[in-house]
């Protein structure tokens, strides 16, 4: 497994789900457009388009976005969690990982 923190979803090596995702959206983006431009009138490939368009920069934008506190990464290495220590990793919101109040 990768002991590194993931910066953002770009952060090598991407996970299968990460993968499988995009493989998915780029088979139904054409999938639908070739679907449902000929059924509807004329400004439905554009509609559609448009749509397609703006699905693939959000998801672009979502995964491009750090989600993390700035002070998670002051930390040089994530502390091992000690399950004898505490019942879970999040305790009265407070994380024993990455020692910050979440």
């Amino acid at each position: 497994m990768h002991e590194g923190r993931r910066r953002n979803g770009w952060s090598w090596p991407p996970s299968f789900r990460q993968i499988l995702c995009w493989l998915i959206i780029l088979f139904i983006l054409p999938l639908t457009a070739f679907m449902f431009v000929p059924l509807h009138v004329f400004y439905a490939p554009l509609v559609i388009g448009v749509v397609a368009v703006w699905i693939v920069v959000l998801v672009v934008l979502l995964t491009t976005i750090d989600p993390a506190y700035s002070r998670v990464y002051t930390f040089a290495k994530a502390v091992h969690f000690d399950a004898s220590k505490h019942a879970h990793v999040i305790e009265k919101f407070y994380c024993n990982v990455c020692q910050i109040h979440v």
